[in-house]
């Protein structure tokens, strides 16, 4: 998903943690696409035995996205100006990246034999809009965009407006934001379905964009914004042994390494994939407190490209699939080859929409 803070808040030593752990976040997602080429009897299903749960990557980005959300915009200074200018930013951080790689899924999979998406105007609208397709389907997808790892857009941008909306309030934004979290995912549900729901995959059945708006998929970004929020917090609220908090981090990473390969609570949500990234990004947020350690440079540099990467890594992957003779063109060459091509087109999609169009378009809107 999208960075949520300017390039020199990612620079900073106190959230590269967070960046290295955005690299894996889209990295499982790029596993859990590339893990087609060697399914199949012919290859053991090695690689839905292996990256089953890799979309779980999925979830560890919306803990993520809470917390940054928190930590980039703690001292920022609550005005319905600077609501306004939070969304512009997200939506010009967002967008272009977003349209270019639809429109080249587009046009690279259409005059295929078998096209997996056949567009109509009405779809690429609510597609680019961030509306849900079909808001009775399958939880939390709701219809999967032609671009179908940017379903979780639709949920990236509802957080930001909720965002937005709390710094209307001024100082009591926490407060507002707290009480938007809970009259979606409370309030709402209870009085229009007389319960409250965990699981992702379920929702409430709600026909509009409230199945968006109400899913419990959302209460990943509400614990992102508390790890994010204890993180700020004064030394007094911390945990300060660095044993025990580096036993902490081990037991999490122990906890996600389980998960991926069990079958034990899987799903998106936040007491299925949810709740390992969760401890995960608390236990490295409040170590990191305490004595701040810097990733290996290639993971920052996979969290400064994940966005990209995370748009642009299925589109070598639709050709062959697509092909008549798909079940030929399997194989560990081609899961290799997908990997490295889609890290690629990450790199540029990076280096010239995120960095080029995106931040000329800050500069001449913004500033």
């Amino acid at each position: 998903m999208a960075s949520d803070a300017s390039p020199g808040e990612e620079r900073d030593r106190r959230v590269v943690f967070i960046q290295a752990l955005r690299g894996i976040a889209a990295s499982a997602v790029v596993l859990t696409h590339a893990q087609l080429f060697i399914n199949g009897p012919r290859f053991l299903d090695i690689g839905e035995r292996v990256f089953h749960n890799a979309p779980a990557g999925v979830d560890l980005f919306f803990v993520i996205s809470g917390f940054i959300m928190a930590h980039t915009t703690w001292r920022l200074v609550a005005t319905p100006k600077a609501a306004g200018v939070f969304i512009a930013k997200r939506i010009i951080r967002l967008w272009p990246v977003y349209a270019v790689a639809t429109a080249l899924m587009y046009a690279i999979t259409r005059g295929l034999p078998a096209p997996v998406f056949n567009p109509t105007a009405t779809t690429l609208t609510r597609t680019l809009a961030f509306l849900p397709l079909e808001p009775t389907g399958e939880a939390p997808y709701y219809g999967y965009p032609i671009l179908h790892p940017a379903w979780t857009l639709i949920y990236e941008v509802w957080f930001y407006v909720l965002f937005a909306a709390s710094l209307l309030a001024g100082r009591w934004r926490w407060w507002a934001l707290g009480a938007l979290f809970m009259t979606f995912l409370v309030v709402i549900p209870v009085a229009l379905t007389s319960h409250v729901e965990y699981e992702a995959g379920k929702g409430y059945g709600f026909n509009n964009y409230l199945c968006v708006a109400t899913n419990p998929i959302l209460w990943e970004f509400v614990t992102g914004v508390a790890i994010g929020a204890l993180y700020q917090s004064p030394p007094s609220m911390w945990l300060r042994d660095r044993r025990v908090l580096t036993t902490l981090v081990v037991l999490a990473a122990a906890l996600v390494l389980w998960q991926q390969g069990t079958e034990v609570r899987e799903g998106h949500g936040p007491l299925r994939w949810g709740l390992p990234a969760m401890f995960l990004v608390w236990s490295l947020a409040m170590l990191d407190r305490v004595r701040a350690r810097r990733p290996p440079r290639w993971m920052i540099f996979l969290g400064d490209i994940s966005f990209s990467l995370y748009l642009f890594h299925v589109l070598p992957q639709m050709l062959p699939r697509q092909w008549p003779t798909w079940n030929g063109m399997q194989g560990g060459g081609w899961f290799v080859a997908v990997i490295i091509s889609g890290g690629v087109l990450g790199y540029w999609g990076w280096r010239l929409l995120e960095q080029g169009v995106c931040e000329w378009l800050r500069r001449k809107l913004l500033e």
